[in-house]
C-alpha cells in the first residue's frame, strides 16, 4: 500500500483549502482482500481542511498483519491582511509656530486566518491626533503568522497659505525742508513668515 506525498494547498478567503488525492489501494496474498481505515476517521477525498493535517491509512488482513502509510495535507497561507481603508493625502495649514495638529482616523487590517495581523506604523509610535513640523509619510504595515504583509500609506502635507506678518513698520514722520532736497531716514520693516520644512 503507498500513500500519496505530501500534498501542498493554499487556503482561500476563508483560510481552508479543497484537496484532493488518490486513496491507497491495499493487497493481501490472503483469500480475502485487507480491511483498510483511516485517520481522521472517514476522512475521504476531496476533502475541505482549515488546518495542516496527517492522515494515515492502515490496511489489516484477516491474521491480524497491519501496513500504515501517511502523507500530511500542508495548508499554505499566501493572502496578505487587508486593509479596509486608508486615509487619503491630508493637507494641512500649519500655524505661526509652523506646526499643524492633524488628526485622521488609523486603519484596521483583516487577515483570512481569523487572527487580528500585527499593524505596525512609521513614524513609529505615531498616532492621531499628532502635531507635524514638517511633510511627513505615514505608513502602516500590517503582518499575519505566516509573513504575509500588507502596507497602507498617506502623505501629510503641510502647507503655508497665510502671508507674512509685519511685526514692524516705521512710524509716520513730519519733515521740515529747509532745501529743494533733503535726506530723510528710517528703520526697515521687519516681516515675519512662517516656514515649512520637506
Amino acid at each position: 500500500m503507498k500513500c500519496p506525498s505530501d500534498i501542498r494547498a493554499k487556503i482561500n478567503a476563508n483560510a481552508t483549502a479543497l484537496v484532493n488525492w488518490t486513496e491507497p489501494v491495499a493487497l493481501d496474498n490472503g483469500d480475502l482482500p485487507p480491511q483498510v481505515t483511516v485517520v481522521p476517521a472517514e476522512i475521504s477525498p476531496p476533502h475541505i481542511f482549515n488546518k495542516t493535517t496527517l492522515i494515515v491509512y492502515t490496511a489489516r488482513d484477516a491474521s491480524g498483519n497491519k501496513k500504515e502509510c501517511s502523507f500530511r495535507a500542508v495548508l499554505k497561507d499566501v493572502t496578505p491582511p487587508a486593509f479596509m481603508s486608508c486615509p487619503a493625502d491630508i493637507r494641512a495649514n500649519i500655524s505661526v509656530n509652523s506646526t499643524a495638529l492633524v488628526n485622521w482616523t488609523e486603519p484596521v487590517a483583516l487577515d483570512n486566518s481569523k487572527l487580528s495581523p500585527n499593524v505596525t506604523v512609521i513614524p513609529s509610535g505615531i498616532s492621531p491626533p499628532h502635531i507635524f513640523n514638517k511633510t511627513t509619510l505615514v505608513v502602516y504595515t500590517a503582518s499575519d503568522t505566516s509573513g504575509n504583509r500588507n502596507e497602507c500609506s498617506f502623505t501629510v502635507v503641510l502647507e503655508d497659505n497665510s502671508g507674512p506678518q509685519i511685526v514692524y513698520c516705521p512710524p509716520d514722520q513730519e519733515i521740515t525742508a529747509t532745501t529743494m532736497r533733503t535726506v530723510v531716514t528710517w528703520n526697515n520693516p521687519q516681516l515675519k513668515t512662517t516656514a515649512i520644512v520637506h
